[in-house]
């Protein structure tokens, strides 16, 4: 909820993972867009979820969460539509 900027997520068609796009390479892709005017967004009743401070920049670990690996040469995971 305190992230700023847009960012991509990923579904896969048996949905059995998912998550934020890191990094994306295809020979051919599709892409589906959803654009929402209204969101309804249910938290979680606890008390941790009431007393969490979501004013703070998490900038730095948000960076640290999602910055790819380095990956040797040859250990590229690019996706290829086969």
């Amino acid at each position: 909820m305190n992230i700023p900027g847009y960012h991509f997520h990923f579904l896969a068609d048996d949905h059995s993972s998912g998550g934020h796009v890191l990094d994306l390479k295809a020979d051919s892709l599709e892409i589906e867009l959803d654009f929402q005017s209204n969101l309804r967004l249910a938290h979680p009743e606890t008390q941790q979820f009431r007393e969490a401070d979501f004013f703070n920049d998490i900038s730095e670990q948000l960076h640290t969460a999602e910055t790819k690996p380095q990956e040797s040469v040859g250990d590229s995971a690019d996706l290829v539509n086969g």
